[in-house]
């Protein structure tokens, strides 16, 4: 079954797959398969296949699209207070050697 809510959807992609029907007359059987495609994601360290319907293809690939860009700003995100960090902490350091000596001194 597909996510509900679109920030269900953490990791994952939409893939295209060629797949048998099954049905004994079908063009497949001779080698023409059909299109199919999958939500394909890992929960709880196993993967999971989920098939999409067409008519929800683009839903779930506006979703995927969506849930890549926040995880793309969240990573550029945690850079950023990466850094600031380090900047905080060298600019304490310096007021302590400024202000109280050097560092070996606290």
């Amino acid at each position: 079954m597909l996510p509900k809510k679109n920030d269900l959807i953490t990791n994952g992609g939409v893939y295209r797959q060629m797949v048998r029907c099954g049905k004994a007359n079908c063009r497949c059987t001779k080698g023409q398969m059909h299109e199919a495609h999958y939500f394909i994601t890992r929960r709880y360290g196993r993967q999971r296949k989920l098939y999409i319907p067409k008519a929800k293809l683009e839903e779930v690939l506006e979703a995927v699209r969506e849930s890549r860009r926040y995880r793309a700003n969240n990573r550029n995100l945690m850079r950023r207070s990466i850094e600031l960090l380090r900047i905080s902490r060298e600019q304490l350091r310096q007021f302590k050697e400024q202000n109280f000596g050097h560092p070996e001194e606290f």
